[in-house]
C-alpha cells in the first residue's frame, strides 16, 4: 500500500563511496573483522591537524584586486578551519568508537550471523525477557554527548572527523552475506517537530539518498509508530553494518511529542545497547536533559565521557585564532596586529569561533566601502553595531555576565548548578573546553571551601566554642587561600584549644572579682538567647541531625553563601 509520508526536503552530509581495500590490522580485537579492515588507518596527531586546517587560497597579489573581487574574496574566511585541542579530541573519539562498536559485530562471527538471521523483530517484542535476553550477543557499542553553545564549532567539527572516513564501502563478497554496502557513518539532525517518529522517517529517507535504495518507501507508512520502525531501523544498519550514527540538534527533542522521558529513554537505550550502535548525540545547553541520570544510563560508558564545549578564554587559543586569520587581508593597506585589535575582536565576539571570523569580514568589507583600506578598533566596532546587530544583546549578556539576560537565550549558557553537579557525579570524567572549565573550576573551589566551613563549625560546637567566635574563626580559615585545604583542620583545631583555654583564664579572673564586687543584675533577653541555643542544638541532636544543621535550621548560623 502506497504511503504519504512526506519525503525528507532539507540537505544531509555525504561522504565518497569507494570499494573496499583490506588492510592488515595489528590490535588483535581488530584483526579478521572485514568492517574494521576496510577504515582507513589510524592517524596520528599532526596528521590529524593537518586534515583538519582549511585556509582561503590567498597571495598578496590579491590585495590589489578591484574592490568588487576582493568583497568576493573576503567570504572565503567562512570557509577558515583553525584546528584546536578539542578537534583532535573529537576526531580521536570517533575513531576508537567505529572501531569499538565493529568488534562485536563481525559478520565472519557466527553468532552475529545467528543474530542477523533471526531478525531483530522477534528481539524487540521479547516482552518479559528483557531486550537483552533476547539479544545472544553482547554490545561493545558505546556513545556520548557533545553540548555547548552555537558558533563554537561543534557541528563543524563533527562533520570534518566523518568526511575523513569514505560513508560507504563496497565489500565485493563477504563471506554469509556476500555483497554488502557498509556505511560507516550517518548524520541526522533532530527534526524540528521534535518527535521520534520524523527521527525514524529521517533514517529511512537519508539511506535511500545515500544508498539509492527505497527503504522509506517499503517500510514507512502513516500508521507507523516508533515501535515498528524500530526493528526495521536495526535490522537496516545491521545489513549495512551502520558504523556511527550522530543526532544533531538534540535539543529539539520534544520529550511530549516522542512519548515521554520513558519512551526516549527506551528508544535511545535499544539503539546503542540492543542494536549496538555507537550513537553521537550534539546539541546545545538547552539539551541538558542529556546530563540527567537517567539518560546517562541510556549511554552506554566508553571510558571517554561526554565533551563540554564553550567559548574561548585561553590567551594561547585565542592568539592562534586571529594570527591564523589575521595574514587574510584584503586591504591595500596591510594593518599589522596588536594586542589592542585582539582585545577588542575579543570584545565584540566574546571568544565564540563563528561570531570572531565574521566579524573579520565585515570589518574588511567596511573597510573597502569607506576607502578607508586598512583595518582599526574603530572599525571593528562599528562593524559590530551595525552588521551584527541580531546578536548584540547575546554578546552583551555574555560580555556583562548577567544571568537575567542570559536566560533569555537558552542555548548561550547552561544552568550550571545541575551541569556542575552532572561533573562531580559522574562515573567518566568529562572533558572540559573554554569558558565552561574555568567556571567548573570556580564552582568547585566554591564548593570544597563550603564544606570545610560547615566542618569548622561542627568541631567548634563539638568543642563548646562560644557561637559568634566559631563562626568567625570557621570563615576566617575557610576563606584563607595561604593555608592548604589539607591543613586547614589542624589549624583550626590549634586556635579553637587557644580561644578555650584563654576562655577557661578568663572565667577564673572573672569568679574571682565576682567574689569581691557586689552581684550585677542578670540579663534576662541575652540568657534565653544562650538557652534557646543550647535548646536547638540539642533538639538535633536528639532527632538525630548534625548540630550545624540544626542550629542553620533555626538561624542561629550563617549561610555559607553570605560570606562570598
Amino acid at each position: 500500500m502506497p504511503n504519504d509520508v512526506t519525503s525528507i526536503d532539507r540537505p544531509i552530509l555525504m561522504g565518497i563511496q569507494c570499494d573496499a581495500e583490506y588492510r592488515e590490522q595489528l590490535i588483535p580485537d581488530y584483526k579478521g573483522n572485514p568492517l574494521i579492515e576496510t577504515l582507513p588507518d589510524i592517524m596520528e596527531a599532526q596528521e590529524i591537524i593537518d586534515a583538519f586546517a582549511q585556509y582561503p587560497q590567498f597571495d598578496e597579489v590579491q590585495r590589489t584586486w578591484p574592490d568588487n573581487i576582493r568583497m568576493h574574496a573576503i567570504y572565503q574566511l567562512n570557509t577558515l578551519i583553525q584546528p584546536l585541542p578539542f578537534h583532535l579530541d573529537i576526531f580521536n573519539r570517533f575513531s576508537v568508537m567505529i572501531r569499538d562498536g565493529y568488534k562485536s559485530r563481525n559478520p565472519k562471527d557466527i553468532n552475529y550471523k545467528v543474530q542477523f538471521n533471526k531478525g531483530f523483530k522477534e528481539i524487540f517484542s521479547s516482552e518479559g525477557k528483557g531486550l537483552e535476553e533476547g539479544c545472544k550477543l553482547k554490545s561493545s557499542a558505546s556513545g556520548f554527548a557533545i553540548i555547548g553553545p552555537s558558533g563554537i564549532g561543534k557541528s563543524t567539527s563533527i562533520e570534518k572527523t566523518l568526511l575523513l572516513y569514505p560513508q560507504v564501502i563496497k565489500h565485493r563478497h563477504i563471506e554469509g552475506f556476500g555483497y554488502l554496502k557498509q556505511v560507516v557513518w550517518l548524520k541526522l539532525d533532530c527534526p524540528t517537530d521534535g518527535s521520534l517518529k520524523s527521527l525514524c522517517i529521517d533514517f529511512f529517507q537519508s539511506l535511500d539518498k545515500i544508498l539509492g535504495t527505497d527503504y522509506a518507501k517499503t517500510i514507512v507508512t502513516n500508521k507507523s509508530t516508533v515501535d515498528t520502525l524500530m526493528p526495521d531501523m536495526a535490522h537496516i544498519a545491521s545489513l549495512h553494518g551502520l558504523g556511527v550514527l550522530v543526532i544533531d540538534e538534540i535539543q529539539n527533542l520534544s520529550l511530549a511529542k516522542s512519548g515521554g522521558e520513558k519512551k526516549a529513554l527506551n528508544f535511545f537505550t535499544r539503539l546503542v545497547n540492543i542494536i549496538g550502535l555507537p550513537v553521537v548525540m550534539v546539541g546545545t545547553f538547552e539539551a541538558l536533559y542529556l546530563f540527567e541520570n537517567k539518560f546517562a544510563q541510556a549511554r552506554r560508558a566508553c571510558g571517554m565521557g561526554d565533551m563540554i564545549l564553550d567559548r574561548i578564554i585561553s590567551k594561547k587559543e585565542w592568539d592562534l585564532i586571529i594570527n591564523s586569520i589575521w595574514d587574510y587581508q584584503w586591504m591595500k593597506k596591510f594593518t599589522p596586529v596588536t594586542d589592542k585589535l585582539k582585545n577588542k575582536l575579543y570584545e565584540e565576539s566574546q571568544g565564540i569561533i563563528d561570531i570572531v571570523i565574521k566579524l573579520f569580514m565585515h570589518t574588511q568589507w567596511k573597510a573597502i566601502a569607506s576607502k578607508k583600506d586598512e583595518i582599526s578598533e574603530q572599525l571593528i566596532t562599528k562593524a559590530a553595531e551595525e552588521n551584527l546587530r541580531l546578536i548584540r544583546p547575546y554578546i552583551h549578556a555574555i560580555k556583562t555576565g548577567n544571568r537575567e539576560k542570559m536566560k533569555k537565550y537558552k542555548d548561550l549558557k547552561a544552568e550550571w548548578l545541575s551541569l556542575n553537579d552532572y561533573i562531580l557525579s559522574s562515573d567518566e570524567q568529562v572533558q572540559l573546553f573554554g569558558e565552561v572549565a574555568r567556571e567548573h573550576k570556580i564552582a568547585n573551589g566554591k564548593k570544597t571551601m563550603e564544606k570545610i566551613y560547615y566542618e569548622l563549625i561542627q568541631t567548634g560546637l563539638d568543642m563548646g566554642l562560644e557561637p559568634n567566635q566559631n563562626i568567625e574563626l570557621a570563615k576566617e580559615i575557610s576563606r584563607n587561600n595561604d593555608i592548604e585545604d589539607s591543613q586547614k583542620k589542624q589549624v583550626h583545631l590549634l586556635k579553637v584549644a587557644k580561644l578555650l583555654e584563654a576562655g577557661q583564664k578568663g572565667n577564673k579572673s572573672k569568679n574571682l572579682q565576682s567574689k569581691q564586687s557586689p552581684k550585677k543584675k542578670v540579663n534576662v533577653s541575652e540568657l534565653n538567647k544562650k538557652s534557646d541555643l543550647v535548646s536547638a542544638f540539642c533538639q538535633g541532636l536528639e532527632k538525630n541531625i548534625a548540630g550545624v544543621d540544626s542550629l542553620k535550621e533555626r538561624g542561629f548560623i550563617a549561610s555559607f553563601c553570605e560570606f562570598v
